[in-house]
């Protein structure tokens, strides 16, 4: 220390020393700024996982709740469609939930929640927010049995909206088609024409949208036409129907009179 003090020559050899061991020192300690430096990245890491885990699950909540609301939005359309269906017309409603479709693809049918408990009877009319649907034909103390208007045992008196042609309309067996039995070549009919219930046979209330013509097919020497539509309502689709009660109008109340028979004319 006296030397290191008083000999400037001490002095100088310190400082080259420590020139020359600068280097070494440095590496030395560069094992530990890389354990330091490694658990801060470490510590980062987890953190920005627990929080990456955190995000993910709000994600999914904000999802499951933005499909709910989805689906609540369109519960919604349809209940305003249902109840501005029922302002149409001067008949009266009860709204039905489908709770069930039929399985067997040759039948057409399907299951609501009313019953008699609703009032509802056979041979009741059964629509929906765009026409009719079909009409009840099973009744129990809490749910009926709906005849779809597409099934091959179903028929109903139509009128053509734009001509007055009257003929009766059958289903296929599938959702997407309806014929029309024993129409003349000469009736005034064409593609796009809507086919409304008639009120003949005084099961239907007359005025609902039932079908819209996509084929006619007039072959010569042929004694009736192929009248193919397609049906308004969605019968494949169902999940809401209405089922009718009659307000009997003045024409109702003629047409009983008389015993109209459903005709082809």
């Amino acid at each position: 220390m006296l030397a290191d003090a008083k000999i400037e020559v001490v002095r100088d050899v310190r400082g080259q020393l420590a020139s020359w061991l600068s280097p070494m020192t440095a590496v030395a300690a560069k094992p530990t700024r890389w354990l330091q430096d490694s658990s801060e990245q470490i510590s980062e890491t987890v953190e920005l996982r627990s929080q990456l885990a955190a995000l993910e699950k709000e994600v999914d909540r904000l999802n499951a709740r933005q499909q709910r609301m989805r689906a609540l939005e369109a519960e919604n359309k349809d209940l305003r469609q249902l109840l501005k269906a029922t302002e149409r017309f001067d008949d009266e409603f009860v709204h039905a939930e489908v709770l069930s479709h039929s399985p067997d693809p040759f039948i057409k049918r399907l299951t609501v929640n009313r019953g008699f408990n609703a009032k509802a009877a056979p041979g009741q009319a059964v629509v929906d927010t765009q026409g009719l649907v079909g009409q009840v034909v099973e009744v129990g103390s809490l749910s009926s049995q709906v005849l779809l208007l597409t099934d091959p045992a179903h028929q109903v008196p139509v009128e053509v909206a734009r001509s007055g042609f009257k003929a009766i309309a059958r289903g296929l067996g599938n959702s997407e088609q309806l014929e029309l039995l024993n129409v003349p070549p000469t009736a005034e009919i064409k593609v796009g024409d809507l086919l409304q219930t008639s009120g003949l046979g005084q099961r239907f209330p007359a005025g609902y949208p039932v079908a819209r013509v996509v084929e006619v097919v007039r072959e010569p020497g042929k004694a009736f036409a192929k009248i193919i539509a397609s049906p308004i309502a969605r019968t494949a689709r169902l999940s809401r129907v209405m089922l009718v009660y009659r307000t009997q109008t003045a024409r109702d109340r003629a047409l009983a009179a008389l015993e109209v028979i459903p005709s082809t004319r």
